[in-house]
């Protein structure tokens, strides 16, 4: 937090590899200065898989490739998940985050986890903005 101050941040986890030549990030962070908050990647898959990782709940915008993010939760059963849409290792982050982190009690697998802090501002976006995908 020190680091970043009240500045808008991203976010890059190295057990997600994504090609250079994709303009993921690039894409992120005109999703963030254009509509505020935090963005996170979101990548379609196998049902059967969405346990692995964070889904997202979603609902469309008027941009093609942009989603709202409703909705987050970390490694449901596939029975559970509200979609195939799983949350991949690219954030843009409202730094409104480390706010919530501090006062984020530990969840799935006894940790913090990122995606319930960001479940809480894609929930009231008055406290950092909305969450796009």
């Amino acid at each position: 937090a020190p680091h970043v101050g009240d500045q808008p941040f991203a976010v890059l986890l190295g057990d997600d590899l994504i090609d250079p030549r994709d303009p993921l990030l690039a894409r992120m962070v005109e999703i963030q200065e254009r509509e505020g908050g935090s963005v996170v990647a979101l990548m379609e898959v196998d049902p059967a898989q969405i346990h692995m990782y964070g889904c997202a709940a979603t609902e469309a915008t008027a941009d093609g490739d942009v989603v709202r993010v409703t909705g987050l939760v970390e490694k449901p059963e596939p029975a559970e998940a509200p979609s195939n849409l799983a949350v991949i290792g690219r954030y843009v982050l409202d730094p409104a985050v480390f706010d919530i982190l501090r006062r984020t009690e530990p969840g799935r697998g006894g940790e913090i986890q990122l995606t319930d802090a960001l479940q809480l501002l894609a929930e009231d976006e008055k406290i950092g903005g909305p969450v796009h995908g």
